[in-house]
């Protein structure tokens, strides 16, 4: 049965006063997300975060996996938690960076562990308790540690173990009958499996709803899901992309803390999502990361074993590329390769002795970091977003698998044929080729406001060189091709010099 808890996003903010009391700005207390309950599922189950303000202490929870993101600070009077970093800054935390987080994201894409742009600003780690009485805030793991024991299932026991059980969840975690819902649905395999659980649940969604990809991929998420919901007799609505790529990414940044450098494509979704007011949307979150072994890699894996962590991130961090030419000297020193390298080799270590280390280092930071702030940062606004995929049950069952069940990427296709033969049998689609130019109009209004960011800041102080970024910006404006590419490869330092912008660090970052 799910139990949807009240509150979206929520702030606390504590302030002593000279008499020694303690002033109260926001929630003194906030459930956020959701948890479920049934037969056979564990206690605390769900994507939820909380806490409380008994007027002298304060205490804050999250759920085993921590995917709802809780950021704290200790303020210059007090102390600070939020489902967003900025309203820390804003209250009052130091903005001074974090060198080694921003050199691993620069070049990543996204922080790992529980860093943030911020020294002063804490990610709370993920199954954790934090409280909090007028001092340091003391932390404790409440999560149980991953499992290091290899399972003794064979590969066919638990393709059949994973279709069983992920039935199981979905139902579980079925909203009322009375209330509206969605499903994305892709050409892959996660949200597909959520599609056709809830039909042979008898539980058809409110709207499927799919975004139209943006260029140059091709738009074959669109194309699929129209072939399967045509199939099945289900409504079914495509998101066009918004014609100002610039204001979305700048929508992104905002949502996410400036902590990702993707999810600007599905800011049009997350507008949709507001408006239509469901109860709840689906997520198929997390779902590649197990079952279809997408990270897995058998050098990772030698490496790791090894503990060649340092090789390991150098070949994980890839080449430096543009990074070399678009920092201004100054910064290219202090965001420089070797803090980045030493940062993560650091992150890797926690899991080099498990039985399939790069799947819960991928899941614990790629997916954990990055793709979890599109559900809970951007499509929870006003929504309840359910994350099947993020069950106990579906966690220590996959964890453990030997990686060579998950060689050729088919674990999870045969899981979903198996179970689900009366469904539609169209193929998965998990990367598109192929090259779709962008509209001019649109590469010109991306291309200009960018320039504009860029000559309006403050050049000599500015950690990005505009001699590199107006040349190519300009270029993207005469060369289609180009002018497509350049909101992805651009993505970084458009993070960073918006973070910038919006901290007024003109002055010096």
């Amino acid at each position: 049965m799910l139990h949807p808890n009240p509150d979206r996003q929520a702030t606390l903010i504590l302030s002593r006063q000279p008499a020694g009391a303690f002033t109260v700005n926001g929630k003194s207390s906030a459930s956020l997300g959701y948890r479920y309950s049934g037969s056979g599922v564990s206690e605390g189950e769900g994507v939820w975060a909380e806490w409380n303000w008994d007027g002298r202490k304060l205490t804050v929870r999250n759920d085993r996996f921590g995917f709802l993101p809780v950021y704290y600070a200790q303020l210059p009077s007090g102390f600070g938690v939020s489902t967003s970093a900025l309203e820390l800054i804003r209250a009052g935390a130091a903005t001074d960076l974090d060198d080694a987080a921003v050199a691993v994201f620069i070049r990543l894409g996204y922080y790992i562990g529980n860093d943030t742009p911020f020294k002063a600003v804490g990610l709370l780690p993920a199954g954790s308790e934090l409280t909090w009485s007028d001092g340091s805030p003391s932390i404790r793991t409440l999560a149980p540690p991953i499992s290091e024991t290899v399972s003794t299932l064979s590969r066919e026991q638990a393709v059949r173990e994973y279709g069983v059980r992920f039935q199981e969840v979905v139902e579980a975690m079925v909203p009322a009958a009375s209330e509206r819902m969605c499903v994305p649905l892709s050409a892959g395999r996660d949200s597909r499996h959520i599609l056709y659980a809830l039909v042979r649940a008898g539980r058809n969604p409110s709207m499927v709803v799919t975004a139209r990809s943006a260029p140059p991929r091709p738009s074959t998420d669109a194309e699929i899901a129209s072939r399967i919901t045509t199939a099945l007799k289900l409504p079914h609505m495509i998101i066009e992309q918004s014609e100002d790529r610039f204001a979305d990414e700048m929508q992104k940044d905002l949502l996410t803390s400036f902590c990702a450098d993707e999810h600007a494509q599905m800011v049009p979704v997350a507008r949709w999502l507001d408006e239509q007011k469901f109860a709840a949307s689906w997520d198929g979150i997390a779902g590649d990361i197990f079952s279809c072994g997408v990270y897995n890699d058998t050098r990772m894996l030698d490496q790791f074993r090894k503990r060649e962590l340092a090789e390991l991130s150098d070949w994980l961090l890839a080449d430096d590329g543009y990074l070399t030419t678009s920092l201004t000297p100054t910064y290219r020193e202090r965001w420089n390769r070797d803090l980045a390298v030493t940062r993560l080799s650091r992150e890797l270590d926690q899991y080099a002795d498990l039985p399939n280390p790069a799947a819960p280092f991928f899941f614990y930071n790629r997916v954990r970091r990055e793709l979890a702030l599109c559900p809970y940062g951007m499509l929870n606004q006003q929504t309840q977003i359910l994350a099947p995929y993020l069950s106990h049950a579906i966690f220590d069952l996959l964890i453990n698998l030997p990686f060579d069940y998950f060689r050729g990427r088919l674990f999870h296709s045969e899981a979903i044929d198996q179970f689900y033969p009366e469904l539609p049998q169209v193929e998965y689609v998990s990367t598109s080729t192929g090259f779709v130019p962008e509209k001019r109009s649109k590469i010109w209004r991306f291309a200009k406001s960018m320039s504009l960011m860029a000559i309006q800041g403050n050049a000599s102080q500015s950690c990005i060189r505009r001699g590199f970024l107006l040349p190519r910006l300009a270029k993207a404006m005469v060369n289609r091709e180009f002018g497509t590419e350049v909101p992805a490869l651009f993505s970084r330092i458009l993070v960073m010099m918006h973070l910038e912008e919006s901290l007024a660090l003109s002055s010096g970052i």
